[in-house]
């Protein structure tokens, strides 16, 4: 019980405390004298923020040629056929472009300054572009892109990434040690290198042993970079009324090899995007046709590159390339289109009825590969060339496809592996084992099947200067076929693509001067001694670490394969560092390109805009 009473007095009020304190006064806003200054304080500290960030960690580049072209374009033109809807870009190969880091580029081709469009044609169906479309043509810049800098003070280079590092006094247009080069590294240290039927081979520095060699694959990433159109089915021609005039329809290079079922066209020169197949009870078989188009100018399963049609800026009578100088067969002096044969056959199979087998076909070389596709299962076969009947099965995996689902189908042969893809997902695929590339010796040759042998033989047509054709077909052609027994499907989305393909020399009798699988390239360690009988230098020195590049656009890419000056460059360093041609020496090495953030823009509202507006869809990756 509470024992206070209700109307006890109240409690006191406490005593009033002191005042309470005043409110601090604002202080004075700072003069204007004081905003300027903490304004220029605050840009000069981003300056140096920007500085330091461009100079050590990340910069800007632009790409000046199309050395490295499609991967990376330089100055370029930008066509859509009119026949099939194949977009493409051809090189600009401005005059001003050699050497430049940065060459002015002008709005229109124009008749001068720079290359006449020599006959821009589409690389899916060798539709032509008109004269007219190609006079006073749109020019657009090259790609811009990122450089991560000084990662190789942190880290080794990898093979095949996309270097940027300053000339090694490569080329008499170059300004020695200060021009930016972009390539693609494919030699390290320690390594012997060649080149050999487009692909690259290294072995230990000090080995002499052919049994070494071993061909370089490239990681998935990089590979997708490198893949060059052949034909997509999906751009099929609509063969218009030009090509009718001229008497020049295209014609479905997929054509009916064996047996029936297939059909690939309504009309003779109505071709179809989806190939239909209706024989439950018997097959037929699709081969891809590589000559049923050369009447067009049309190369596929060559290294030919549609980029590359223009007019040679420093010689302008001669094309670049000379495409048609032996479209006939007939002897010529000019640049063979080499035969490409790792490739990359992709389509789609909706089985509708029946439990027979689809079956992909690839060659190389005379050996075969198979990817069978069946109801509940595929499988990789192989046949070795001179034994097409005696097919082994390299591997089978168990899959269950739905009748009226379309699956997806990749058979890749490239680098001497062989991959079965089904629905993007790598299922079977060669080893090393059961499928690599037969050398033989390069001291003796002999048989005419091994690699030394066809290019001991291609070396000898090429002194001789004989038919371009017979020098290519030292390393014979691919083959392509698709073939379906005992069902009722379609097949869609049909496209077939080549690798990268370096090639062993601008002519076919003036071999690369480096990388020769007759002479290969010595890369060496930073420190090791080396001597001059080892050197073209005819003396002895210090190595740095020593690498070997590429460009992408192989036909005209001033590589190393083709670097011809040996350079000290004492004076430079002070420090005895030597350059010997076809090498870039390690401390050379800037960075590695990886983001291209400002592809060639579009130009708003009309060809006379500059191409101010990003095309946002290119911006990519570098791999």
């Amino acid at each position: 019980m509470d024992d206070r009473s209700s109307n006890s007095p109240a409690a006191p009020a406490p005593a009033p405390s002191s005042a309470p304190p005043a409110a601090p006064k604002k202080p004075a806003p700072p003069s204007t004298g004081e905003n300027i200054k903490e304004t220029i304080e605050s840009i000069l500290i981003a300056f140096i923020l920007a500085f330091v960030f461009r100079a050590f960690i990340v910069e800007a580049f632009v790409i000046p040629t199309g050395s490295m072209a499609p991967t990376l374009l330089g100055a370029h033109l930008r066509n859509r056929c009119t026949d099939c809807g194949y977009q493409w870009e051809v090189n600009w190969a401005h005059p001003q472009a050699a050497g430049a880091e940065d060459p002015t580029v002008p709005k229109f081709t124009g008749p001068s300054p720079g290359p006449t469009v020599y006959s821009m044609r589409c690389p899916n169906c060798a539709h032509k572009v008109s004269r007219a479309d190609s006079t006073n043509a749109p020019v657009f810049y090259g790609d811009r892109i990122l450089v991560l800098k000084y990662l190789y003070f942190f880290e080794e280079p990898t093979r095949w990434d996309v270097v940027v590092f300053k000339s090694p006094g490569a080329t008499e247009r170059a300004t020695e040690y200060a021009t930016n080069f972009i390539k693609r590294l494919a030699g390290k240290p320690g390594e012997q290198l060649m080149v050999l039927d487009g692909d690259v081979y290294v072995r230990p520095l000090e080995s002499e042993n052919d049994a070494d060699w071993r061909v370089q694959g490239k990681p998935r990433a990089a590979q997708d970079a490198l893949w060059r159109i052949v034909y997509d089915n999906d751009y099929a021609p609509r063969n218009g009324p030009d090509r009718r005039r001229d008497k020049k329809a295209f014609r479905q290079p997929w054509v009916v090899r064996d047996g029936s079922g297939w059909v690939t066209a309504k009309g003779p020169e109505d071709l179809s995007r989806v190939f239909t197949f209706d024989n439950p009870s018997g097959a037929g078989t699709l081969a891809f046709d590589k000559d049923l188009n050369k009447n067009l100018g049309w190369y596929p399963l060559t290294d030919w590159l549609a980029y590359d049609e223009t007019k040679d800026p420093v010689a302008p009578g001669r094309d670049m390339y000379q495409y048609e100088a032996y479209a006939d067969g007939s002897p010529s002096q000019h640049v063979p289109k080499w035969n490409v044969s790792d490739l990359k056959l992709t389509f789609f199979h909706t089985r509708k009825a029946g439990d027979g087998a689809l079956t992909a076909r690839l060659t190389k070389l005379g050996h075969a590969f198979s990817a069978k596709v069946f109801p509940d299962r595929v499988e990789l076969w192989s046949s070795a060339a001179g034994a097409p009947d005696a097919a082994t099965k390299i591997g089978e995996r168990k899959m269950a496809f739905k009748e009226g689902t379309a699956v997806r189908v990749d058979l890749i042969n490239v680098d001497y592996r062989v991959v079965l893809r089904i629905d993007d997902r790598d299922v079977l695929w060669t080893t090393p084992e059961q499928y690599g590339p037969q050398l033989g010796s390069r001291a003796d040759p002999g048989s005419a099947d091994t690699l030394f042998g066809r290019y001991a033989r291609q070396q000898d047509l090429g002194r001789a200067m004989t038919n371009a054709l017979a020098v290519r077909d030292a390393f014979d052609p691919a083959t392509v076929s698709i073939r379906a027994e005992n069902q009722v499907a379609e097949v869609s989305h049909v496209s077939l693509w080549r690798d990268v393909y370096y090639t062993p020399g601008f002519t076919y009798h003036m071999p690369i001067r480096w990388g020769r699988p007759g002479d290969p390239i010595r890369l060496h360690r930073k420190g090791d001694k080396v001597k001059a009988a080892e050197t073209d230098l005819r003396r002895d020195y210090t190595a740095d670490d020593e690498y070997f590049v590429l460009g992408d656009n192989s036909i005209l890419s001033s590589d190393a394969r083709m670097w011809d000056r040996n350079d000290s460059l004492d004076l430079l360093s002070g420090e005895g560092l030597v350059s010997e041609a076809g090498r870039v020496p390690g401390r050379f090495m800037i960075g590695k390109a990886f983001f291209v953030y400002w592809p060639a823009g579009f130009r708003p509202f009309s060809n006379d805009m500059p191409g101010v507006v990003p095309n946002f869809g290119d911006m990519r990756f570098i791999h």
